[in-house]
């Protein structure tokens, strides 16, 4: 297993929520992101703040990011089942974004 797989999985086991932040499809834990959903307990303490595209100048934002297609597929089935579960949060600016880490529920 790789070491940061291992880390994950070690810090994952013990903690009450994870934590996950996307903002585009571009390298980042792509791979932390499949077990998510492939181990129930990692899932049932997973929320996500998923960054939306729509209403930025992405020039203003000096990224290579798609605008139109921003995530996988793989990533969009997750954001699905996490917005279904309640646990998933959308953030356009950091405002955004550090709201979304205050309404975590406290564990």
């Amino acid at each position: 297993m790789d070491e940061h797989l291992l880390k994950f999985r070690l810090l994952a086991d013990y903690t009450d929520v994870i934590v996950g932040v996307a903002e585009h499809a571009h390298g980042g834990f792509l791979v932390e992101q499949g077990y998510f959903t492939a181990l129930e307990e990692y899932f049932a303490k997973t929320h996500m703040f998923k960054r939306e595209y729509g209403a930025l100048d992405l020039d203003a934002l000096d990224t290579e990011v798609d605008g139109e297609n921003p995530y996988s597929a793989m990533q969009m089935g997750i954001f699905e089942m996490l917005d279904d579960a309640g646990r998933l949060c959308r953030w356009v600016t950091e405002d955004d974004l550090v709201a979304c880490v205050e309404n975590l529920p406290e564990e």
